[in-house]
């Protein structure tokens, strides 16, 4: 073999490995970049599943919100309905003591009107007794005329 052909032979050799090395490289950073791709695209996924995790997340706390909202809804109606059964109660209250005023004053216009009742009616015996001992006394005179008339 000539010289020339051996630093030709050589110089291909070389360039060869020189390709097989660039070669070897790029494989690798194509490998690198496929498994950076691979991580990239799980992370991707993962992020996907973190914001679908928040967007439900919101969702339930939207519910929770208005279930509160409901709630809170529901407190004031049974405070209401408890502020009207109390001024119902003050009035019935007020109803009892107008009704024990009132019978009260029956009452005092009973009492009045017995003491009142028991006045005439000694006025009336009196004034019976009075007449009875007028007529007593009118019989008495007509028994006593009838008997010195006899």
């Amino acid at each position: 073999m000539s010289p020339k052909l051996n630093d030709q032979d050589d110089a291909c050799e070389a360039r060869s490995r020189e390709l097989e090395d660039r070669l070897g490289l790029l494989e690798t950073t194509l490998k690198e970049v496929l498994l950076s791709h691979r991580n990239m695209e799980k992370r991707e996924e993962e992020h996907l599943i973190s914001y679908k995790n928040m967007e439900k997340r919101e969702e339930e706390n939207l519910i929770s919100y208005k279930n509160m909202e409901k709630r809170e809804e529901e407190h004031l109606i049974s405070y209401r309905t408890m502020d009207q059964r109390e001024e119902e109660h003050l009035i019935s209250y007020r109803n009892l003591d107008l009704s024990h005023w009132n019978m009260e004053k029956r009452k005092e216009e009973h009492h009045i009107s017995y003491r009142n009742l028991q006045a005439r009616t000694s006025i009336i015996e009196a004034q019976l007794e009075a007449k009875t001992e007028k007529l007593t006394k009118v019989y008495d005179m007509m028994e006593y005329k009838r008997c010195k008339g006899a």
